[in-house]
């Protein structure tokens, strides 16, 4: 069977013009029939105004023909293209064709799906254009509707024996990670048993969340198996919002044990992690109190009168810091204790029971010793009675400006995931996929389903986005052991 026998069409389109007869009928799928339709509706405006001479009417649609074809191939390439004969023999004395080079439209469906500079929201807006046999295609013609159900179905049907494998592949993909989250868990489950102290955490945030990031990986098999795409990015957003959240509260306790060497240690005394224990009613009253951290470059605006003194410092001292190389070193070394005095607000007057209060005197010992990895890091080498004596002033000049109990600031989703990223270097988390995500959050109509398994390039679109996010997920974790410091193995052999 020949590929254009094969490949589903969404109906048959009809026509109703006196001189034109459709020579093609078929509104194929992923093909932009929203470029055919105003073709002909286009073709039933000059027959109305220039149907007195047909010879004029002719030349007219032969100049549409071409600016048409010039447009198409500009914007998707050369693989369609539109045709008007002459047929004098016929009741018709024209007829209308277009023509698919297949080869080269099933290389530019494999090529679009891949294209990462092209956004998923066009990539939907192309799908949706494709599927416009819901609406007339011409004003005095129509498509036959497919949506009875036997042939829904067949159509369906032959878009699901088409892209057996891309949903063999995503299927693939998905148990492929599941397999690796497992392996990944042995590690977590070391890092726990070695550097939290059981009488104060009960686990790391991110091994707390293993089982629900497993059931939602799960779910988005069940959905992708079932053709429910978009349904399927809504749950890998949501995964990316847990996971950095985790993790953000992870790299803060861990870096704070880390710095403190991880012995003596008063235990009563270390601060706990608010950040697992995020609400809802803490959002809202964070954003009715302005006390909402948006953006990274918030952090990094306090992180800098930080590193402006460290630096001046080091120039007092003669040891040429950089001020780019001090700024790394300070959010490198960030922890529970720092980040909580550099975003900390003064505690409100009204009783709060939906976040932790924290007394600053109990902090500054464990900020110190942030201030103090820090120092090594950028002078590379054991620290002066002096450079001590410059902690314990910057710290004391610090916390003066604080009242005694402070309450944490609430990060938005996107702080979170930048501060990750920051601090593993895992790439643009947040426009790559989060960013991305989002367009199936809100309400688009271009981002509806409308019918499962009605789109062969959506599949290919999906097969790329879940390989690729897999592999992030994979790469994240990787980088959270390098900052760890864990030395521990997990299988990376997994084929994408």
């Amino acid at each position: 069977m020949t590929r254009e026998k094969r490949w589903p069409s969404y109906g048959i389109i009809q026509l109703n013009n006196p001189y034109y007869k459709l020579e093609s009928r078929n509104p194929y799928i992923d093909v932009p029939n929203y470029f055919i339709g105003y073709f002909l509706s286009d073709i039933q405006e000059l027959t109305e105004r220039y149907e007195w001479d047909q010879e004029r009417l002719y030349k007219k649609i032969i100049a549409l023909k071409d600016r048409y074809n010039n447009e198409f191939e500009k914007e998707y390439g050369d693989w369609l293209r539109l045709i008007i004969k002459k047929s004098p023999s016929s009741k018709k004395p024209f007829g209308i064709q277009w023509r698919l080079k297949w080869d080269k439209f099933h290389s530019f469906l494999e090529n679009y799906s891949q294209d990462n500079e092209i956004s998923l929201e066009y990539k939907y807006q192309y799908i949706a254009l494709c599927r416009l046999f819901l609406i007339p295609i011409v004003n005095r013609g129509s498509i036959e509707s497919i949506l009875d159900e036997d042939r829904l179905g067949r159509l369906q049907n032959n878009v699901r024996e088409i892209c057996k494998n891309e949903i063999d592949e995503i299927h693939l993909n998905v148990k492929n990670l599941l397999t690796g989250l497992q392996q990944i868990k042995l590690g977590l489950f070391s890092i726990s048993k070695r550097k939290i102290l059981k009488d104060n955490f009960l686990e790391l945030g991110t091994l707390m969340y293993f089982p629900e990031m497993t059931t939602t990986l799960q779910g988005i098999d069940f959905l992708a198996q079932n053709g429910l795409l978009t349904s399927c990015y809504r749950e890998m957003r949501k995964i990316l919002e847990n996971l950095y959240w985790v993790i953000f509260d992870d790299l803060l306790i861990l870096k704070l044990l880390n710095n403190f060497g991880n012995t003596g240690i008063p235990t009563g005394d270390i601060p706990a992690p608010s950040y697992r224990g995020a609400n809802k009613k803490w959002q809202e009253w964070a954003r009715s109190n302005k006390a909402t951290l948006i953006h990274l470059g918030e952090l990094k605006e306090k992180i800098q009168f930080l590193s402006k003194d460290i630096y001046l410092y080091g120039r007092i001292k003669e040891y040429n810091w950089g001020k780019k190389k001090i700024t790394n070193a300070l959010l490198d070394n960030l922890s529970y204790s720092s980040f909580l005095l550099l975003t900390g607000l003064e505690k409100p007057k009204d009783e709060i029971d939906f976040m932790v209060p924290y007394e600053v005197k109990n902090l500054k010992g464990f900020a110190k010793e942030d201030l103090k990895s820090t120092l090594k890091q950028v002078k590379g080498n054991k620290l002066s009675k002096s450079d001590e004596r410059f902690i314990e002033e910057l710290i004391k000049r610090e916390s003066d400006q604080l009242s005694k109990f402070i309450v944490p600031s609430y990060p938005s989703n996107d702080f979170v995931i930048q501060f990750v990223n920051k601090i593993l270097h895992v790439g643009n988390i947040n426009d790559r996929y989060y960013g991305r995500y989002s367009y199936f959050v809100h309400s688009y109509g271009t981002s509806w389903q409308i019918i499962p398994f009605s789109s062969v390039l959506e599949f290919k679109i999906f097969k790329h986005e879940v390989s690729e996010f897999a592999n992030m997920i994979l790469k994240t974790f990787e980088k959270f052991f390098e900052k760890v410091n864990y030395k521990g193995q997990y299988s990376r052999n997994i084929n994408f």
